[in-house]
């Protein structure tokens, strides 16, 4: 029990940490939908990079700075840049909340090695009793299930919410994130060909101006 106290704790604080960081206004602000809906507003996009980066941090916006570079790409291409680029930000969630899974691992054992040294225990002092009370053989082994039944307390909702967890990151990783970041960039489009077409005006203007 000395063991799984810790471990219960850690795993409350694991959960609780794991159900606010998963949220969808965490992982997709709201701001970011807001700093595309003013694309109209911003002249190029290294302004409008700022702008972005002025956004709360999470996955989106590190997703969507990361794939500034590539706007203008069409069909398959820009849609495993989408995909690989998300599956690398939603790597390090998985990672972070993959910690509950050794909770989930080791509480159990925990709790059964604490059955068998309380079993060793009880037979032990069943042997070298003179009376050698069955009811008291009865009553140590029962306390010794204890941390058995209190591992699995601990595992069971470890498991549980660390699939949770996990689906919520998948659908996050294939669907939503994704889904959203092509809605996004689509405006940005307009933006990009607007800048293009400035750059050769601007070094005619630099040239003339040099002559």
């Amino acid at each position: 029990m000395i063991l799984l106290i810790p471990c219960s704790i850690v795993a409350v604080a694991l959960i609780i940490h794991g159900l606010i960081d998963l949220r969808r206004g965490k992982i997709m602000p709201w701001r970011v939908d807001r700093a595309f809906r003013e694309i109209g507003n911003v002249e190029s996009l290294d302004e409008f990079r700022e702008k972005l980066r002025a956004c709360p941090d999470s996955p989106l916006t590190r997703i969507c700075t990361r794939l500034l570079p590539w706007v203008g790409r069409y069909g398959e291409s820009w849609d495993l840049t989408v995909q690989q680029v998300t599956s690398e930000e939603i790597a390090g969630l998985y990672q972070r909340h993959g910690y509950l899974s050794l909770i989930y691992q080791v509480a159990p054992l925990l709790g059964l090695l604490g059955t068998i040294l309380g079993m060793i225990r009880a037979f032990h002092t069943f042997g070298i009793s003179e009376t050698r009370s069955v009811p008291e053989l009865g009553k140590g082994i029962s306390e010794a299930l204890i941390t058995t039944m209190w591992g699995l307390i601990i595992a069971v909702p470890a498991q549980f919410f660390l699939s949770f967890f996990r689906q919520k990151l998948h659908r996050y990783e294939n669907d939503s994130i994704p889904k959203r970041v092509r809605e996004l960039f689509g405006p940005l489009t307009a933006l990009a060909q607007k800048q293009a077409q400035a750059r050769p005006a601007a070094a005619r203007q630099s040239k003339a101006a040099q002559e």
